[in-house]
C-alpha cells in the first residue's frame, strides 16, 4: 500500500493539533485532500473509513448552533479519533524506520554552558552577524567578561574568523577559540579545506597553536598539497620535528616565493646538519634576503659561528676590492644582510669583528659602508671595556654623530662624576673654540642621549569616570625618572647645566629641593607655558612638586594656569593634569568651569566633571 497520500493527511492533522481542532471546520487543505481519499475509498475500506473522518471534520455540525464549547469539544474528538486511525494505518501498513546503516553519533563535548542571559550575549551575536563600527570593543569586552563560554556563542566564535574586520578575525584567532582548548579541535577539523583562503589558514592556526601533535598528520597534509595560505601556516608548524627535516628541504626549494620563506623559517629552528648546510647554502644565494629573516628568529650557534667567519673574510676582502665598484657593491649587500643576522647576537669572535671595523672605519667610510659602522658602533658599545670605551671615544671625535654611542658606554663604566667632567667640563671648553654650528649640533645630540635616560615615553590606556563605556582613551605619558635614581647615578651638576641650556623637560627630570634656582626656573617656565595641550607642561608642575613647593603655592600656580588666556585648546587632559584639578580646594569651581569654554571635546568634559564635583564638595 501507498502512504504518501495519508503521509499528507497525517502531516495536516498535526497542523490541526498545533492550531486548533476548532479551525477544522472548512479547511481548504483537507478538502483539497478529500477527493483524492474518497477515489481510493472506492477500492479500500480503510480509505473509506479515513475519508469519512475527514469528511465529518471538515463540515460544520448543525446540531450545534448555540453551544460553541460543545461543538469544539466535538470537534476535537473527531480529529482525534482521525488522528488515531491514520497513526493506526501508517504504523501497520507503512514503514517508518530510517535507511541506511546504524552507526554511533559522534559527540564533541565542550567545557561550556548557557548559564548567561540572552540579554548578555544579545550584543555580541549582533555584533558577530553585523557590520560596521564599534563592533570590535563589544567583542573584545565580552571576551573579557568570559561571555563565550557560553554554548550559543561557538557558531560565532568560529564564524568570526572570516569576519571583514581583521581585527576581530584576529582576536578571534588569537584569543577566543585558543580558549576553548583542545574540545574546540574537532569543531575545526570537520570544516577545514586545506585547498581554501585565508579562512581555513585561520582555522589551521589555531588547531596548530591548540595541538600541534595530536593533528601533526592534518597538519602535514595541508603543508603538502594546501592552498599558498594554508600551506604556509602549517609549514611554521612543523618548524623543530627533525621527522620533517627532509620535506622542509624540498619545500625550501619551491617556485612559489610565501613556500620557501615559510620553509627556511622552519629549518632555522631545526639542529640538523643538513637543515644549516641548506641555510648556509641559501644565504649566498637570491634568497638571501628570506634566509636572512630565518636567522633573525633563529640562528643556530654552530651557524652562526660559521657565518661570523665568512663575515671576517669579506670584510677583509673589501680592502682588496676597493677599486672593483661592481665586486664591492655585491660584497656590500651581502655584509649588509650579516650585519641583519647579527643584532642582538653575541660571541667573542664578533667583538673581534667589529672592533676591527671601527678600527678601520676611515677605510669603510670612504668605501660607503656606513650601515657597517652603525652595527659595530651598536655592537661595541655594549661590549664593556674600558679598551672599546677609548675606541668610541676616538669615534665620537671623528664625528658628532657618533656621541650617542659613546655616552651609553661611558655611563656604564664611568663614575657619576667622571662621566660629567667628560662631557662638560673638559670637553665644553674644547668646543668653544669649534665653530657654533658643531657646538650646536654636538649640543643636541647631548641632550637627546640625556632626555632617554632621564625621560620615558609610555603609552597607556586612560578611562575618564564620568563616561559611561569601557573603551578607554589610548594616551603618550611623559615620566621623568625616580628622584632616588636620578641621585644616585647622575652628578648633581648636570641640573646647572641643563638650566644653562635651557632644556625645559631636563630641568624637571633633575630638579631637587636643595637647589632654589630650579624651583625659580621652572616656575617661570611653567607660568610662561601653561598650556594644557603641551606635553610637557605638567612635567613642569611634578617636578616642582619634587623642589618642595607648598599645597597652597601648588594650587596658587593651577588657578594661573587656569585663568591664563593662552591655556585654550586641549582636546583631552593628561592624568596628571586632571587628578591635580579634582584635588583643588572648592573654592576653585568658578575658575575651573569659567575655562571650559577655551577647550574641546574630552578636555571640555573633564573640566566640567571637576566642575560640578566641587561644586559638590562644597555642598
Amino acid at each position: 500500500m501507498s502512504t504518501v497520500l495519508l503521509q499528507e493527511v497525517y502531516s495536516e492533522v498535526r497542523r490541526l493539533y498545533i492550531a486548533g481542532s476548532e479551525l477544522a471546520s472548512d479547511d481548504f487543505r483537507l478538502k483539497k485532500l478529500l477527493p483524492r481519499v474518497q477515489q481510493l475509498g472506492e477500492r479500500a475500506p480503510v480509505f473509506k473509513r479515513i475519508g469519512e473522518g475527514i469528511a465529518a471534520l471538515i463540515t460544520p455540525d448543525a446540531s450545534y448552533p448555540s453551544a460553541e464549547a460543545e461543538a469544539s469539544t466535538l470537534s476535537a474528538r473527531r480529529l482525534q479519533e482521525l488522528a488515531l486511525l491514520l497513526t493506526s494505518v501508517l504504523r501497520t501498513q507503512g514503514s517508518t524506520a530510517t535507511e541506511g546503516k546504524l552507526v554511533r553519533v559522534e559527540t564533541r563535548s565542550l567545557d561550556t554552558s548557557s548559564a548567561y542571559s540572552y540579554r548578555q550575549i544579545a550584543a555580541v551575536q549582533e555584533a558577530l552577524t553585523t557590520t560596521g563600527g564599534g563592533r570590535y570593543e563589544i567583542v573584545t569586552k565580552a571576551y573579557k567578561e568570559g561571555l563565550f563560554q557560553d554554548l550559543r556563542l561557538i557558531p560565532l566564535a568560529i564564524r568570526a574568523l572570516e569576519d571583514p574586520y581583521i581585527e576581530i578575525a584576529e582576536f578571534a584567532m588569537n584569543k577566543i577559540l585558543p580558549s576553548y582548548g583542545k574540545p574546540i579541535v574537532p569543531h575545526l577539523l570537520q570544516t577545514l579545506d586545506a585547498h581554501g583562503g585565508k579562512l581555513e589558514s585561520r582555522k589551521l592556526s589555531v588547531i596548530g597553536s591548540i595541538d600541534k601533535e595530536g593533528s601533526r598528520e592534518v597538519i602535514y597534509e595541508a603543508a603538502a598539497s594546501g592552498s599558498n595560505d594554508v600551506r604556509t601556516t602549517a609549514i611554521g608548524f612543523l618548524a623543530g620535528q627533525e621527522s620533517y627535516v627532509e620535506s622542509l628541504l624540498e619545500w625550501s626549494g619551491d617556485k612559489k616565493k610565501p613556500i620557501r620563506e615559510a620553509a627556511y623559517a622552519a629549518l632555522a629552528q631545526s639542529d640538523s646538519i643538513a637543515a644549516q648546510e641548506r641555510l648556509y647554502e641559501a644565504f649566498s644565494s637570491k634568497d638571501i634576503e628570506l634566509v636572512t629573516l630565518a636567522l633573525r628568529a633563529h640562528l643556530p650557534e654552530a651557524l652562526k659561528e660559521k657565518l661570523a667567519l665568512d663575515f671576517k673574510e669579506d670584510l677583509h676582502a673589501s680592502f682588496e676590492l676597493k677599486t672593483d665598484a661592481k665586486k664591492l657593491d655585491k660584497l656590500s649587500k651581502k655584509i649588509e644582510h650579516l650585519c641583519a643576522v647579527f643584532i642582538d647576537r653575541t660571541s667573542p669572535l664578533l667583538d673581534e669583528i667589529y672592533i676591527s671595523v671601527l678600527k678601520d672605519s676611515e677605510h669603510f667610510n670612504a668605501i660607503g659602508w656606513h650601515v657597517l659602522i652603525n652595527h659595530a658602533l651598536d655592537h661595541t658599545e655594549n661590549i664593556g671595556s674600558e679598551d672599546v670605551l677609548d675606541l668610541l671615544f676616538q669615534m665620537e671625535e671623528r664625528s658628532i654623530h657618533y656621541l650617542p654611542h659613546a655616552f651609553r658606554c661611558a655611563y656604564r663604566l664611568l663614575s657619576p662624576t667622571q662621566l660629567y667632567e667628560r662631557y662638560v667640563l673638559n670637553v665644553d671648553l674644547k668646543w668653544k673654540s669649534r665653530v657654533n654650528m658643531e657646538a650646536k649640533v654636538r649640543r643636541q645630540k647631548l641632550v637627546q642621549t640625556l632626555s632617554s635616560y632621564i625621560i620615558q615615553q609610555i603609552s597607556e590606556y586612560y578611562s575618564l569616570p564620568f563616561e559611561d563605556h569601557d573603551y578607554p582613551h589610548l594616551l603618550n605619558v611623559w615620566e621623568l625618572l625616580p628622584q632616588e635614581e636620578v641621585q644616585l647615578r647622575w652628578d648633581p651638576r648636570w641640573l646647572d647645566w641643563v638650566i644653562e641650556q635651557d632644556e625645559l623637560e631636563l630641568a624637571a627630570g633633575f630638579a631637587r629641593a636643595d637647589h632654589p634656582e630650579s624651583q625659580t626656573f621652572l616656575r617661570d617656565k611653567l607660568k610662561k607655558n601653561p598650556e594644557f595641550r603641551n606635553r610637557w607642561s605638567y612635567l613642569l608642575l611634578k617636578a616642582l612638586e619634587r623642589t618642595g613647593i607648598s599645597a597652597k603655592e601648588k594650587n596658587d600656580l593651577l588657578l594661573t594656569i587656569l585663568g591664563d588666556k593662552r591655556n585654550k585648546d586641549c582636546y583631552i587632559l593628561q592624568p596628571y593634569w586632571f587628578n591635580q584639578l579634582l584635588q583643588m580646594p572648592p573654592e576653585a569651581a568658578e575658575q575651573v568651569e569659567e575655562a571650559q569654554s577655551r577647550h574641546y571635546h574630552e578636555a571640555k568634559k573633564q573640566l566640567a566633571y571637576i566642575t560640578e564635583t566641587l561644586k559638590g564638595m562644597r555642598a
